[in-house]
This record gives structure tokens, C-alpha cells and sequence, in this order.
């Protein structure tokens, strides 16, 4: 009996052995499991802030090439043994791999929607991914053949909210000149001179500069100002590439001509031959675009000009925009008119026509306000006055800026600034 006891008690010896190693097994097994999940994760996130990194170099300028450089990163790292893919997610579906956005710092909330400023990237090792899900081991015994991990980041571009005033000449002595004492003020935004020249940039009296950055390819040359009265003037920077040299010019069909804008009224979209002449009148433009010939944009006297929604294409002849009355221009705005071309030309609210190389001048008022963006891609353009609201951004061949006034950009954004950085907000 007493032998019989002992065989009985190897056997059970041996029965919990057995049910001691599995669980050891089982628990060693998920512990490599566990790691490889913690080790695949770190993975996955050093993918996603890299890919977000890279992609938010260009959020300002190229969404194309934002897609492009996060999945060049994406792939270049490695999680759970394969090389990362991104779906490029061209409709920006908010759900997506990559998503272009606005991040808000004061909310820390991310929106596909509005001038984007950020990248969120979610980089993942799922069923549903490029990638596949994360095969397990072990887990296996346990009936877990593998499991869904996904990590994401968001990073946005700051310092400044972009370059205010664009100068394009590439070569010009005095590309930009800045002369008298005029109060120039882009608020979040910097100064772009792209000429090479030594003298590039002309600054001459007393003038207050307000502005993030006053960038120049070339150097500027200074009369009775100091450099400590301005901005840090940075010189040897790289050129800004015409932001809308891509824009089409508007279709016109001649045989509609519309004649000239010149007396009091309201007129509709259209090509006017004669551009628009006006000195006292009353004037409304509706929503649309407007392309004109003769005169080009000649606006005096105590006119009274209301043109919302509107791009202004001079074919032909200066702007020359010097009244004394309301003068109010707002730029095509797709979320609030809906007529042909109004998403073509959003935020764009003046274009003087590449072939038009007529010089130009605006000597605003405190009873001007203009938005969106002004194009003078082949001009000089004279500004002067106290145009407190001179539109979000401008961008012209050469520019004069003189008087005693005040000339106020609001900057939008859309033309990046040197020494923009990236940096991880989530």
C-alpha cells in the first residue's frame, strides 16, 4: 500500500510539473509578446512624429509634397519587422493616414479643415493597413494569432505666419525701396526680397518696420536709417519661388464686352474693354470676375466702391487707385459664392496680367479696406497713403513704398517664410 501511495504521488508530482511548465511557458511567451507589442509601438511612434515631421516642411506651399515626404520617411522605418507604408489619403479623409490640417495651440485641437498649418500622421500595424497586423507568437497557444497597434502624431510649422510682402525681381538694384516715414506692419509676417543685387533692398529715411522677418537673397543698402531701426535685415537667404506663377489667366469670351465701368451703378462679372474710370461715382460690383482692359483700374475723387467676392484680372492699362471715398475690395470666397472660377481664384483678389508691365500706384485712405491677396506678377507697384487693411498678402515685381502713412498686411499664410520651423504639438 505504502508503494502504491508513492507512485501515485510521483504521478501527481508529475501531473502539476507539467501544468507548472505550461503556465511558465505561457507566461514567458507573453512577455516576449508583450515586449515585441511595446517594441513595435515605440517603433510605430518614431515612425509617425518622423513622417508628420517631414511632411509639415511643406504644408504651406505643397500638399503634394507633404504626402510625398511622409511616406518617404514611413518607409525608411522599420516596426514589427516591416517597412512602414502610409495610404497617401489625397481626399484627406479625417480618418486617414495622412491628414493636412489646422492645429489650434489655445484648444489642442486638429482640424482637416481651414489654411492648413499641420500634419497628423497615423502610423499602423493593422488588419485593415498597408502594413498588416502584428503577428504574435506565443499568444498563439492561447488562440491570439496577432493584434491591431497603431500609433499617431501631429506637427505643425510656426514662426511667423508667413512672408506678408513679396518682391520677385531676381536681380534689380532697389527692387524694394522704403523711403520717408511710412509705418509698414504685417503683423505675424515677414519681408521677402528675392533680388540678388548688393542694393537689393533700398531703405531711405525714417520708416517703422513691423514684421517677423526682413528676408533678401541679395543685401540692402541703407540711407540715414540704422540697422537697429528695422528688423534683422537677413541677407544670402534662398529665393521664394512665385507662390501663383501656376495661376491661370480668366477666360473672356471679347464678342461680351461690357464696355467700361464708369458711372454709378451696379455691374456683374464680365469683360469690360474699357476697364473701370471713375471719379465721384457710386459703384457696386457684384460677386465675380472682372477683366479689364483701356484704363486698367483708375479710381479718384470721393468714389464710393464696393466690390465683395470679386478677382480684379487688369488685362490692360495700371492700377492707379488714389480716391478719397470707401473703397472696399474683398477676394472670391468658395464657402460663400458659388459662380464659375470662384475656387480657381480664391483669396485672390487683384491680377495684373503677366503681360501687362504697366508700373502702378495705390494711395490708400483710412477708409480703405482691402483683402486677399494682391498679384503683380510683371510690375512696380507705388504704394502710399494710410491704407490701414492693404490686403492679407502682395506679391509684385518691384515695389516703392514712401510717405508718412500707414500700410497694414494682414498675412495669411500662404507664402512660407525663412526660418519657419516644425515641431510635434501631440
Amino acid at each position: 500500500m505504502k508503494i502504491g501511495k508513492r507512485k501515485n504521488e510521483r504521478g501527481v508530482a508529475l501531473i502539476w510539473t507539467a501544468l507548472i511548465m505550461l503556465v511558465l511557458v505561457s507566461f514567458i511567451g507573453l512577455a516576449v509578446d508583450f515586449g515585441l507589442m511595446v517594441w513595435t509601438g515605440q517603433q510605430l511612434q518614431i515612425t509617425a512624429d518622423g513622417a508628420a515631421l517631414a511632411g509639415a516642411q511643406w504644408v504651406r506651399t505643397d500638399e503634394v509634397l507633404v504626402r510625398d515626404q511622409a511616406q518617404l520617411v514611413a518607409v525608411s522605418n522599420v516596426a514589427g519587422g516591416v517597412n512602414i507604408q502610409l495610404d497617401r489619403n489625397d481626399g484627406n479623409a479625417a480618418g486617414g493616414d495622412i491628414v493636412v490640417g489646422r492645429y489650434d495651440r489655445d484648444t489642442r485641437t486638429f482640424d482637416p479643415t481651414g489654411f492648413p498649418n499641420a500634419v497628423y500622421v497615423n502610423a499602423r500595424r493593422t488588419a485593415a493597413s498597408q502594413n498588416g497586423a502584428l503577428p504574435l507568437h506565443f499568444a498563439r497557444i492561447m488562440g491570439f494569432n496577432q493584434t491591431d497597434m497603431q500609433r499617431d502624431a501631429i506637427a505643425m510649422i510656426g514662426g511667423g505666419t508667413g512672408t506678408g510682402m513679396l518682391i520677385l525681381d531676381s536681380d534689380a538694384e532697389c527692387a524694394l525701396t522704403i523711403r520717408g516715414n511710412p509705418t509698414i506692419e504685417l503683423n505675424d509676417g515677414a519681408i521677402q526680397v528675392n533680388s540678388t543685387d548688393p542694393c537689393g533692398t533700398c531703405l531711405q529715411g525714417d520708416p517703422l518696420i513691423e514684421s517677423t522677418g526682413f528676408n533678401m537673397v541679395g543685401d540692402a543698402c541703407l540711407t540715414g536709417v540704422t540697422e537697429d531701426e528695422v528688423p534683422p535685415l537677413n541677407a544670402n537667404q534662398d529665393p521664394i519661388l512665385d507662390p501663383l506663377a501656376d495661376l491661370p489667366e480668366p477666360f473672356w469670351d471679347p464678342s461680351q464686352d461690357k464696355g467700361a465701368i464708369n458711372a454709378d451703378g451696379t455691374y456683374t462679372g464680365g469683360y469690360y474693354s474699357g476697364g473701370i474710370s471713375l471719379s465721384g461715382q457710386d459703384v457696386v460690383l457684384e460677386p465675380g470676375i472682372y477683366i479689364l482692359g483701356g484704363d486698367g483700374i483708375d479710381i479718384a475723387g470721393s468714389t464710393t466702391f464696393l466690390a465683395e467676392g470679386v478677382m480684379l484680372y487688369i488685362l490692360e492699362g495700371p492700377v492707379d487707385i488714389r480716391g478719397t471715398g470707401d473703397l472696399t475690395i474683398t477676394p472670391p470666397d468658395p464657402d460663400l459664392y458659388g459662380y464659375p472660377d470662384v475656387g480657381t481664384y480664391e483669396n485672390v483678389a487683384m491680377f495684373q496680367a503677366r503681360t501687362n508691365t504697366a508700373e502702378g500706384r495705390v494711395l490708400g485712405t483710412a477708409d480703405m479696406l482691402f483683402e486677399g491677396t494682391y498679384y503683380f506678377p510683371q510690375n512696380k507697384i507705388n504704394l502710399g497713403g494710410t491704407a490701414n487693411n492693404f490686403g492679407d498678402q502682395f506679391i509684385a515685381w518691384q515695389a516703392e513704398i514712401f510717405g508718412n502713412g500707414t500700410i497694414t498686411l494682414a498675412v495669411d499664410g500662404s507664402i512660407p517664410a525663412p526660418g519657419n520651423r516644425v515641431f510635434l504639438v501631440e
